[in-house]
């Protein structure tokens, strides 16, 4: 069976290209002498293509070269990019993009015998189109939101996307959706150039590469990439980085080395090793570095992301799902790693979206009434015990050993099986399993799509991979096509979390935090919630 791409995204970084512009406008920075930022990165480049991108990793190096029509900012909030403005009509199921003017694509032979040319509605209308082509992997993100998705999918054109005039395109819908827009922050869904589609299959991405954004590829490599700042941006940014280098650095342990010893200027430390960085937190609950790394800076950020316990609910009953959701003490999760990067997760829909609030507002652990469920239960899994599937990622292993310990007080026996991550894969798809550690990292920004993925059983088994169908949540998700406002979707995203932790799929653990380190000379490091670092916002102090 074809299995559609999965929400999760795995862990890569990439880089994109870009070339001058003819018509040469005035380098857009905030001033300072030419310098480069050295990133270390976890994995080989592979593609630049927005529309083949399945990792987190080479998203927020995509997206430092590729713009879509809106983005996030910092603090997560919607923001314009190559769509000026839009609207939507009264019902919620159409709306118009005003495209904004001036924007060139970064200078190419794809525009020969031009060096570049401007963004207009037709990009806009050819990249909607190719989202939903033979070669995409990211139709999922909008499949059954657009009007003819399903067409698209088989070579027609997609008719819910047309361009009304060189600088304006409408889009309807398949039902009204009051936060449309926020579905399109993601850079996967950044745009291209139409002269794209007359290139060979695998081309774009790979040795060609056109964005609008900030930065443009000098060279690529898979042990390294550099970009150079793009002399002919749209818009004014603070930084002054002019080149970028990612270093590929597989090594954990090495590429923290590598940052400490001044071979790189910024790492991410993955949770596994924040112990060696890490102290603890002070009282108002910053980060404190260890003796050897407090000569450095951090950034802490909160990301759409959730880890969870994935259950087969076919073969594990609704009391024995809701005894080992009750029995598990997410505090004591939480001290895995130091400094309050893991947030305890009472549901799906991560912490930090805007204008979103959870409707948890305490931890929901409670023995004795999981004692009781278990005790209700008639699954084998009471009896026999049930088993976890666990890989090499995101400390699932440590945490299933934590879970063993926790259920163990409430009578239940799990059992560790512990996989290659791709494999794991394989068994969450066909449905041989019991339950699974896994991570998702979200490419939303709104909760509404997030629960209709997860948990709509038209998406069995990718990425419904819990077979989960549940009478009243379907009805939920249904009340998203008449929903007027935004207030209203956000009350039925409520009800919905509400119900997925009383008839649990899964029971989500925590919520990892992005923890960066760099050295003092680095200033104006931000990222948003979709894991981007917005570098061309970053500073560089020049050496002494």
């Amino acid at each position: 069976m074809k299995s559609k791409p999965i929400l999760l995204i795995v862990v890569v970084a990439v880089v994109a290209l870009g070339l001058w512009w003819k018509n040469s406008r005035p380098i857009t920075t905030g001033g300072g002498a030419a310098t480069t930022l050295r990133v270390g990165l976890e994995t080989e480049i592979t593609t630049l293509d927005p529309a083949k991108t399945l990792d987190p990793h080479v998203s927020r190096v995509v997206g430092q070269i590729f713009e879509g029509l809106v983005g996030l900012n910092e603090n997560n909030e919607v923001v314009p990019l190559l769509a000026e403005s839009w609207e939507s009509n009264t019902a919620g199921d159409i709306w118009t993009f005003k495209i904004r003017a001036g924007v060139p694509f970064h200078e190419s032979g794809l525009f020969a015998p031009q060096k570049s040319r401007e963004v207009t509605a037709d990009d806009v209308v050819f990249t909607f189109n190719r989202i939903f082509s033979k070669d995409s992997q990211i139709s999922f993100v909008l499949d059954g939101v657009i009007k003819g998705t399903a067409e698209a999918k088989k070579g027609e054109p997609l008719a819910g996307v047309k361009a009304l005039s060189p600088n304006s395109v409408q889009v309807e819908l398949q039902s009204p959706d009051p936060l449309f827009v926020n579905r399109l922050t993601s850079v996967l869904l950044a745009i291209v150039p139409r002269e794209v589609g007359a290139l060979p299959s695998g081309e774009f991405g790979v040795k060609k590469t056109v964005g609008t954004g900030p930065f443009r590829v000098d060279s690529v490599t898979q042990s390294e990439a550099t970009l150079s700042r793009n002399p002919a941006y749209w818009r004014k940014t603070s930084g002054n980085v002019q080149k970028l280098a990612f270093r590929v650095i597989k090594n954990e342990q090495l590429r923290l080395q590598e940052l400490k010893n001044g071979q790189v200027d910024l790492v991410r430390v993955p949770a596994s090793l924040a112990d060696g960085v890490v102290a603890g937190s002070t009282a108002n609950g910053a980060v404190q570095l260890k003796p050897e790394w407090q000569s450095f800076h951090y950034s802490l950020v909160r990301t759409f992301n959730v880890i969870f316990l994935g259950f087969n609910c076919p073969k594990l009953d609704l009391d024995f799902r809701r005894a080992v959701t009750l029995g598990i003490n997410r505090a004591e999760i939480a001290t895995l790693a130091p400094g309050g990067l893991i947030e305890p997760a009472m549901g799906p829909v991560p912490l930090g979206l805007s204008g979103y609030k959870p409707p948890f507002a305490k931890d929901i652990m409670d023995v004795d009434a999981a004692k009781a469920a278990l005790a209700t239960s008639t699954a084998a899994a009471k009896k026999d015990g049930f088993d976890i599937l666990v890989h090499e990622k995101d400390s699932a292993e440590q945490v299933g050993q934590l879970l063993q310990s926790q259920l163990a007080k409430i009578g239940i026996q799990a059992r560790l099986t512990k996989l290659d991550y791709n494999t794991v894969i394989q068994r969450m798809i066909s449905g041989e399993f019991d339950s699974f550690i896994m991570s998702f990292e979200y490419i939303y920004g709104t909760p509404g799509p997030i629960v209709s993925m997860l948990f709509s059983p038209q998406n069995i088994p990718v990425p419904n991979f819990t077979r989960y169908n549940n009478p009243k949540v379907n009805a939920l998700l249904d009340g998203y096509k008449s929903a007027k406002g935004v207030e209203t979707a956000n009350d039925l995203a409520q009800k919905i979390e509400q119900e997925v932790v009383a008839d649990p799929p899964a029971t989500f653990l925590f919520q990892n935090k992005m923890l960066l380190v760099y050295p003092p000379k680095l200033s104006g490091v931000k990222v948003n919630g979709h894991s981007v670092p917005l570098l061309w916002e970053a500073s560089l102090a020049p050496n002494p």
